[in-house]
């Protein structure tokens, strides 16, 4: 074989050699994409079933009624009659079950007044709400006339319902069914007061007068949030389809107050999620703002942004769920997880050593816990992260957003977590799965008013069902511009047994 021969054979060989080897490149690569899509798949079906079967601690066609009452009439069911304009009440069954009867005179007289004589009567009936039954009470109301010829009438402006059977009790306690106990009007129409002639819509219109009576409460609670002592309020949201609404798809927002503050829970339902809407709650608030991290709240103005280290531990919590368990004590995400859970056992210890807010401020600014700050900063940015991989996410998400998760150092009002809003959002939710959608925005406003008022006096230690009757009781005829401060939870249970 010539020379020239043997170095084409080579050059041949050697080309032949780098087109196999660009094929084997290639066949590995594949591979390795293959392989890293099993793994992907496995870690999802691991979290799956971990979310599914494992423990829920993170441990190393109904509708929402009262909106309907903007909707058309509704058509009678086949074969039943419908109701007609003009139609009355039976009061038959009122009548049979009154076990009590209140006579009431012109200017609030215990009798007929002197020189008066009566010419007429108005028989009336209300259901007082006597945990468990309704209590019927039968109103006479007289009329009279004076001896110069003037028609006296009694004084009903103390009465929120008017020409209505419903009382402060039973409107509590049909609200507190509904958004206590879960149970939607269209249930509570079957249960309660079919045979008296009460139907939803009754009942509808009820809770938006109730909420009509009770909105300067829940304004001036608001009011008090905004203007507490700590500075500090907490947020988060959730998804509430409206009918009526060009996007369907709305939400009610809940500010909550601090660990150091009374208790207030203000719910607000809006039709967006962009940063205008907590922007009109807020009204030009400048204190510390705890939330999720979701990225509207970063464009609200002079509000200091706190980001919630829990999300932040969740993110690389349920990185783990998808590793093998033979791989986990060995993650950056279990590294991780370790440094969070000792802040936040120092936060725990700052609690049970009984610190105040100044002395809790005091402490996360000593050089050892912001030394432990500084470690989770720099062990997450000492790795390098595969563009899109769940670790990644969960690290950026901390990194991208450092100032916000440290800004909680400069207020000891401020907690490490959003758990409070978290918690205060859920009853919602889980109320959500009765009335699955609102009609209209007037509804799911009333809806919010209510809330605010129940979840406030729960966390108040009272029973919601008695403050808000309460509360409707001696709201008839004020003004509602008026002073609605004695009937804060706080001061009202002073002056009544609410618990």
């Amino acid at each position: 074989m010539s020379r020239e021969e043997l170095i084409k054979l080579v050059l041949g060989v050697s080309s032949e050699l780098e087109d196999a080897e660009a094929r084997f490149r290639k066949a590995q690569e594949e591979l390795n994409a293959a392989l890293a899509e099993i793994e992907r798949l496995r870690a999802l079906s691991r979290k799956e079933r971990a979310d599914r079967f494992g423990p829920r601690r993170e441990d190393v066609n109904a509708f929402d009624e009262a909106e309907s009452l903007d909707a058309k009439e509704r058509k009678p069911e086949a074969g039943k009659r419908g109701r007609k304009p003009g139609f009355e009440k039976d009061l038959s069954w009122y009548e049979s079950r009154a076990s009590e009867t209140v006579h009431v005179w012109p200017g609030g007289a215990g009798g007929l007044p002197d020189g008066h004589e009566e010419i007429g009567r108005e028989v009336s009936y209300k259901c007082v709400w006597v945990r468990g039954f309704a209590k019927v009470v039968r109103y006479v109301r007289h009329k009279t006339k004076a001896p110069d010829g003037s028609i006296a009438y009694p004084d009903c402006s103390a009465d929120p319902f008017q020409k209505s059977v419903c009382t402060p009790s039973l409107a509590a306690a049909l609200m507190a069914n509904k958004f206590l106990l879960g149970i939607p009007y269209y249930r509570q129409e079957k249960l309660l007061l079919a045979a008296a002639g009460v139907d939803r819509q009754d009942m509808c219109r009820w809770q938006m007068r109730s909420t009509e009576l009770l909105k300067p409460i829940a304004d001036l609670l608001l009011e008090r949030l905004l203007g507490s002592a700590s500075r500090a309020v907490y947020s988060d949201e959730t998804t509430l389809r409206c009918v009526l609404e060009k996007k369907g798809k709305c939400y009610l927002w809940v500010f909550c107050s601090g660990f150091y503050d009374h208790p207030v829970y203000y719910y607000s339902f809006e039709n967006g999620r962009g940063h205008e809407h907590p922007a009109a709650v807020l009204r030009g608030y400048d204190g510390w703002l705890e939330t999720d991290a979701w990225g509207a709240y970063a464009l609200l103005e002079g509000v200091k942004n706190c980001y919630c280290w829990a999300h932040a531990r969740r993110k690389f919590f349920d990185y783990l769920k998808g590793l093998p368990d033979a791989k986990k004590e060995g993650s950056v995400a279990f590294g991780a997880l370790r440094m969070i859970d000792a802040l936040f056992a120092r936060e725990a210890g700052f609690k049970r050593e009984g610190l105040g807010p100044a002395g809790i401020k005091e402490a996360r600014n000593r050089p050892d816990y912001l030394a432990a700050l500084a470690e989770i900063r720099g062990y997450l940015g000492s790795f390098e992260y595969e563009e899109g991989s769940a670790l990644g996410n969960a690290a950026h998400y901390l990194l991208d957003r450092w100032d916000g998760f440290v800004e909680y150092v400069n207020n000891g009002h401020v907690e490490m977590s959003n758990n409070i809003s978290e918690r205060a959002i859920k009853p919602f939710v889980i109320d959500r799965k009765n009335f699955l959608f609102a009609f209209s925005g007037d509804g799911a406003e009333s809806s919010a008013t209510y809330f605010t008022l129940q979840q406030t006096a729960r966390a108040n230690g009272l029973d919601p069902e008695k403050y808000v009757a309460k509360c409707l009781e001696l709201c008839a005829g004020r003004d509602p511009k008026g002073d609605y401060s004695d009937l804060l939870p706080w001061e009202l249970c002073k002056k009544y047994d609410l618990k």
